[in-house]
This record gives C-alpha cells, sequence and structure tokens, in this order.
C-alpha cells in the first residue's frame, strides 16, 4: 500500500510513514485495549498510514463479546484506515493470530514501523517478522502476565528479551515500568502515560441524573457496580470475587445491591453462581448497554468495584467511573489503583487476601461518609487521565521511528 507524498522545506517528496498496529484485540471486541488501540490508531492516521492487523475470533458465527453492543459490519465504526481480520487460534486466553497469514499480509502493506501490543505471542510474531528485515517496532506493554499460569515465568524472561530491542515502550503506569525494569529494559525507552476513559471513545456521553447523596446505602437506585466481559477472553476480571463477597455478606445481614454490565459466553455460567449463593433478589445482570446507557449507571451507581487480577493492565472502566463522579474499590491487580489511591478517589484492597474484599465493602457500608470522600476527589482523579494529553504522547514513538524509516528508505 503506497504512502501518501508530502513536500518538505527543501521541496522534496516525503512519503507518509506506515504504521502496521499488531494487536489481538480490537473492536468489535470491546473492552479497555480495544479502544487504546482504536483512539491510538485513529489519532496515528492523521500523520500516517495506518493498518490494523488483528484476529478474526469475533467474526466468526455465534461469538460473543463483551461489555457494549458492537457493530454489525466492523466498517461501521469508521476506522479511516483498513483493518485486517485475519485467521486466528484461541490460545492461552489469547486470539492468537496464525503466522503465515499475518506475515503475507505484513509484507504485502510493508510498514516503517510496527506498533504491537504486549504481552502476547501475536505482538512477538509481528515484530519478530520486522526485525528480520530491519523495521523499527515500538511496543505497549499493557498487562503482566497472571502469575497463576505456569507459563508465566517463562514466557515474561521471553518478553523481556524481546522487549529490550524496541525503540521505545509504552507503559500506563509506573509498576509495569518498575516490572520491564526488572526484566533488563532501559528505562529510557520506557514512557509511563495513563489513558483517558474509552466510553463514548474517548468523548463522555452526557448524564442529567444526580449521583449517590451523602451517607446514602449501596441499593436498588445506588448498587455496587461491576463492568466487565463475561466471556472467556476477560475471565482474568473474576466477577466471581464480587459475588462471593456479596454472599458472604448477606450471610452476616449486610445486603448490598449490585449491577454487573457484560456479556458473554461465561454470563450463564455467572449468573448461575449468584443464584446458588442466594443473591438473585440482590444482582441485576444488565447485559450490553450502550454508551449512554452505561454513563448513567457510572454516575448512580454507589461504587465502582474491580476484582482483577495483573492480566487487567490498566482499569479504563476506572477513568470513566471518576469522571462521572464514581468512587473506586479495586484489587491490587488493575495498574490504575495506586493512582486513585494517590488522588483519594479509590481504595485498593490486596488480591490475595480471599476475604479482603469482603472487608472493604464492609467498611464502607458501615461508614457511609467515607464513600462520599472517596466521592468529592473524583475530579480531581478524572484531571490525571485525559486523552488531550495522553494521543500527542503515545503517539510521538511511533510516528517518529517511521518516519525515520521512511527517510532512510526514501
Amino acid at each position: 500500500m503506497p504512502g501518501r507524498p508530502q513536500g518538505d522545506r527543501a521541496g522534496r517528496s516525503v512519503r507518509r510513514p506506515r504504521v502496521a498496529v499488531v494487536t489481538h484485540v480490537y473492536p468489535p471486541w470491546t473492552g479497555g485495549a480495544e479502544f487504546y488501540h482504536q483512539l491510538v490508531s485513529r489519532e496515528l492516521a492523521k500523520q500516517a498510514d495506518v493498518c490494523v492487523f488483528t484476529a478474526d475470533y469475533l467474526l466468526r458465527p455465534g461469538s460473543q463479546v463483551g461489555r457494549t453492543i458492537p457493530p454489525a459490519d466492523p466498517e461501521a465504526e469508521g476506522d479511516p484506515f483498513p483493518v485486517r481480520y485475519l485467521p486466528s487460534w484461541r490460545f492461552f486466553g489469547e486470539n492468537l493470530l496464525r503466522p503465515r497469514p499475518l506475515f503475507r499480509a505484513l509484507r504485502e502493506f510493508d510498514p516503517d514501523v510496527i506498533w504491537g501490543n504486549f504481552p502476547s505471542l501475536s505482538a512477538d510474531f509481528g515484530v519478530g517478522w520486522g526485525m528480520l528485515r530491519g523495521i523499527p517496532w515500538v511496543a505497549t506493554y499493557h498487562a503482566d502476565l497472571d502469575i497463576e499460569h505456569i507459563y508465566a515465568r517463562p514466557f515474561g524472561t521471553w518478553e523481556g528479551w524481546l522487549l529490550r530491542r524496541a525503540s521505545a515502550i509504552l507503559v500506563t503506569t509506573p509498576r509495569h515500568a518498575r516490572l520491564l525494569v526488572g526484566r533488563g529494559v532501559a528505562r529510557d525507552r520506557i514512557l509511563v502515560i495513563p489513558l483517558g476513559p474509552g466510553i463514548g471513545l474517548g468523548v463522555l456521553p452526557p448524564v442529567d441524573i444526580a449521583g449517590a447523596a451523602p451517607g446514602s446505602l449501596p441499593g436498588k437506585d445506588h448498587a455496587v457496580l461491576f463492568v466487565g466481559g463475561l466471556d472467556w477472553g476477560h475471565s482474568y476480571k473474576r466477577p466471581e470475587r464480587l459475588l462471593e463477597a456479596l454472599a458472604s455478606l448477606r450471610s452476616d445481614g449486610v445486603e448490598i445491591f449490585a449491577w454487573f454490565v457484560g456479556d458473554g459466553d461465561r454470563r450463564a455460567e455467572v449468573e448461575a453462581d449468584c443464584a446458588k449463593v442466594g443473591l438473585t433478589p440482590y444482582v441485576q445482570f444488565l447485559g450490553r448497554l450502550t454508551d449512554a446507557e452505561l454513563a448513567r449507571r457510572f454516575r448512580s451507581a454507589w461504587i465502582l468495584v474491580l476484582t482483577g487480577t495483573e492480566s487487567e493492565g490498566f482499569g479504563v472502566v476506572a477513568t470513566e467511573a471518576v469522571h462521572y463522579g464514581c468512587p473506586v474499590l479495586s484489587s491490587e491487580g488493575p495498574g490504575i489503583g495506586p493512582l486513585l489511591v494517590e488522588t483519594g478517589a479509590g481504595i485498593v484492597y490486596p488480591s490475595r487476601d480471599p476475604r479482603a474484599l469482603e472487608r472493604a465493602l464492609r467498611e464502607l457500608w458501615l461508614e457511609p461518609g467515607r464513600r462520599h470522600r472517596l466521592a468529592e476527589r473524583t475530579t480531581a482523579a478524572a484531571a490525571l487521565f485525559s486523552w488531550d494529553q495522553a494521543l500527542p504522547q503515545l503517539t510521538a514513538p511511533i510516528l517518529h521511528a517511521g518516519a525515520a524509516h521512511a527517510e532512510a528508505v526514501r
């Protein structure tokens, strides 16, 4: 795919750089990583020729997706660049791009830079192909490996070796920067850039309802909120942990209502678990919501609960919550936790303690004023999570690497 020539100051013809985006997740799959890659790709397309290479899994008949309503046709998303949905396998929780079709598609596109979504074997294949051809590449390391899996340690060692060869590495939190430095990656190549909200593709839908009042308890109108895909690909979000905590509290006479937003091939299983512990009268499964409907739930929720493991790298849903005045109770897994604690808009509980979430909810229920103080600080937290700040920082190293290569081969 030829780039479009432009004139530089000396009047020479300068080709726009070509950026290959290799990610195993992309709309119509829905979630923080998917919105992130779509928004950054659209920003890149203002100055480069972009092509996205992603998995075809969710285009197959019978596939189910996460939290929002996907378009019937991927082109309905309106991306100003081609998106190649390539053959893939389901492998260790990933929609793994098959190497041969990926290599063939990359060769046809002939990129100047590859931007890969790590940790992922799909990205490994993509940037490995580029390294063999002398093409620079930039990585986003958006999550860490779930240490409960047997392959986590050897794969983490391999990823560390590979990432040491990247032109730049984009991470969302200081925790991920420290992790990569510990694996031998040079600190000066790592850029820490918090993300903005994914809802509305960064353009937040307005709401006209009031949030939970000071002193209110979590009831049917102001429930505890869980947002995440109820499918195999988002199993790391651990919705069952919230159900276990709510069931234990109910056995002690603490009746807390909850809303579960999301859908997928595990929804029936999660609903059955809910019924087994007697929570059906207290839990609503809302399925997929439009962005406007989800915004109203954020605004009226008592608190957002994140129960994910380390595989939930950032927790974009938390940035959305604080923009609507909803405080956050998060496990140690999602990387956003320390930033929420720093601003006072959230609480982090220890992931490895099976009763920690229950205790945190009980403490907030017994002291509703504390929840209100957290809500008052969400405005300060929301200011940290802005695409206006993030996008120029995210695109700069990708465009720089691509432009240098395009100039070198001109």
